[in-house]
């Protein structure tokens, strides 16, 4: 008696109920308001029923929901049927669910069958109504049932067949290749089976579903294969006969060889007539200047100053020199130097100090500096000066003029350095990322003295923050004055880097929630470090307001003291602009926790 007070004693103190809900624990806690039943432990789990399959299957009228554990394989199983129509189902599952998907990465799965041999073995038919598509070898193994492997499409061909089709007709086996339907290869019966394999000349195939399928030798009256001997002989055939002037062919390898009478711009033969004119000619001739004749030796003096005569070697050389040479004067004659001036008269090129021009002007060994056909200019060095330099001496003169994408005149003519132009850019700057900064697309600087100036750069990073504009001084607008001309506005700026939004709210019965606009949310953030400071302005008399529920997507203005008052007021905020992340995930320009950073540039 006294073990079974001790007993009812302790069920006492570990089972307590509310309201019809049980508690099984060792801290007597109650049980969840959403549970009737809880169970609470750190040291010892929870066991269901544990049975084989055939004793679970033997459960009479279970109820839905049941939940036992089936030894036979360790596995959980929940009754998602009804007590008259059971349907015992695994609770847990090695497919791993991914959105509308699930996958399977380890062993073999097994359909109608305990024991899969393959990645996917279906133990039975298997139907598939679309496409199914193999990477790699389709093998077939013979059925249990009549026939082999598998059934070819059959029947009529398809209506827009696709590289590696296969089908058969009445007429046989079809293939598409390479864009063209091959076949038939043989007869079929139109149900998909091959009857006779048959083959087309060069080929000859022995007949039936096993042919042999060969190819004789070529002969000159029979297709077939070309010996390494007929190769040969062919191979070093002539292909055509051709004739040199004055002779002339009329190609192949049996042509008309011909030769044309001789004329004043034609070599030929010469006939009867023709030889009796030139053997009648008078055998002594006279010469004019500067030729000379004194007997049978005929003279022709070297050409002078003041003589007609034949160019001497040097005078050639000198003249003609090396194809593409330019002849220029140094002062004390004409000179020629490949290496200095050339023309290349192929392409219409010239360059000075190379005998390659690679443009229609180029200076340089290498063509450093290039004009282009179209008057486009290049240059490429490799040295600290500038590639361009210009200078206009004139006060009111400009150093570089450029007009680009289709543009002339500029609309405002003012002295400068340099003036650009564009349809969308007047001035492109680009620089190359560097990690730790000081590399920016434009840097724009004013001497003032020796040592004070003002200067700005323009599109880059620092500290891994993107800088628009990022110099001394401020930035300014300028703005027309009711008194005549423009007076200066100057922005603010912070510490940190901050946004700024502004609005107006009115309240209902001593509330109002405010929604932040969403392009304003999406760009800032609120933690503890970095709350949103919002900052209202009642325009009107009620017992005062304070801001609550603050997040990046709204806040409350609720009246003190639970007042009623419908009030109107302005607000803004002041909020941290969050960072700039890549798709990768990586951080493209760093914002939060960024407070008087030390500027890289001095």
């Amino acid at each position: 008696m006294k073990d079974g007070v001790i007993f009812l004693f302790v069920i006492l103190l570990k089972i307590s109920t509310v309201n019809g809900q049980v508690s099984i624990s060792s801290t007597n806690d109650a049980a969840d308001p959403s549970a009737m039943l809880e169970v609470k432990s750190t040291v010892k789990g929870f066991l269901v029923p544990r049975m084989t399959a055939a004793e679970r299957d033997a459960i009479a009228s279970p109820a839905t929901g049941l939940l036992i554990f089936c030894t036979d394989n360790q596995q959980f199983y929940s009754n998602q049927g009804t007590s008259i129509e059971k349907n015992w189902v695994m609770v847990n599952s090695q497919w791993i669910s991914t959105g509308s998907d699930i996958y399977f990465n380890t062993g073999n799965v097994g359909i109608g069958t305990y024991s899969p041999g393959a990645r996917l073995h279906v133990a039975g038919n298997a139907i598939v109504n679309g496409t199914a598509e193999v990477i790699g070898k389709l093998s077939t193994t013979p059925s249990s049932f009549s026939g082999s492997g598998f059934l070819l499409p059959h029947g009529s061909a398809p209506s827009a067949p696709v590289n590696g089709d296969l089908w058969t007709t009445s007429s046989g086996l079809y293939a598409r290749i390479s864009g063209m339907t091959i076949g038939p290869f043989g007869t079929g019966n139109g149900n998909g089976t091959v009857t006779n394999v048959s083959a087309t000349s060069p080929l000859i195939s022995s007949g039936g579903t096993t042919p042999d399928i060969s190819i004789p030798k070529a002969s000159l009256l029979s297709n077939g294969y070309l010996s390494a001997a007929d190769w040969n002989t062919f191979s070093n055939k002539v292909n055509t006969v051709s004739a040199t002037s004055p002779l002339s062919s009329s190609g192949g390898t049996s042509p008309n060889i011909t030769i044309s009478q001789a004329s004043n711009i034609n070599s030929g033969y010469l006939t009867s007539s023709d030889w009796i004119t030139f053997n009648g000619k008078e055998s002594v001739l006279t010469f004019s200047s500067p030729l000379s004749r004194v007997g049978n030796t005929i003279y022709l003096p070297a050409a002078s100053a003041s003589l007609n005569g034949y160019l001497s070697s040097s005078d050639y050389s000198r003249l003609h020199g090396t194809a593409g040479s330019v002849l220029f004067f140094d002062g004390s004659g004409i000179q020629q130097n490949a290496a200095s001036f050339f023309w290349n008269n192929s392409n219409n090129r010239f360059g000075i100090l190379t005998n390659s021009p690679a443009a229609s002007f180029c200076v340089g060994s290498g063509s450093e500096f290039q004009v282009a056909s179209n008057g486009s200019c290049s240059a490429t060095v490799n040295s600290t000066g500038a590639a361009f330099a210009a200078t206009n001496s004139s006060a009111s003169g400009t150093g570089i003029i450029s007009f680009g994408q289709g543009t002339s005149a500029f609309d405002q003519s003012t002295p400068s350095g340099g003036a650009f132009k564009g349809t969308t850019f007047g001035v492109y700057g680009e620089a190359v990322y560097y990690a730790t900064g000081g590399r920016f697309g434009g840097y724009f600087y004013t001497r003032k003295s020796p040592t004070e100036s003002s200067y700005a750069y323009v599109g880059g990073y620092i500290g891994g923050i993107a800088k628009t504009i990022y110099g001394v001084g401020y930035t300014s607008l300028m703005v027309p004055s009711p008194e005549g001309g423009n007076v200066d506005m100057f922005g603010q700026v912070a510490p940190e880097i901050l946004v700024n939004d502004y609005g107006t709210g009115t309240l209902v019965k001593g509330f109002c929630h405010i929604v932040i606009d969403p392009v304003f949310s999406n760009n800032i953030i609120s933690t503890k470090d970095h709350p949103i400071k919002i900052f209202i302005q009642l325009e009107g008399d009620c017992n005062g307001v304070y801001v609550t529920n603050k997040s990046v997507f709204g806040f409350d203005v609720i009246e003190l003291k639970g007042g009623v008052s419908d009030v109107s007021f302005s607000w803004s905020i002041t909020a941290n602009r969050k960072d700039v992340i890549n798709k990768d995930g990586s951080i493209s320009s760093k914002h939060i926790g960024v407070r008087f950073p030390k500027s890289v540039i001095d």
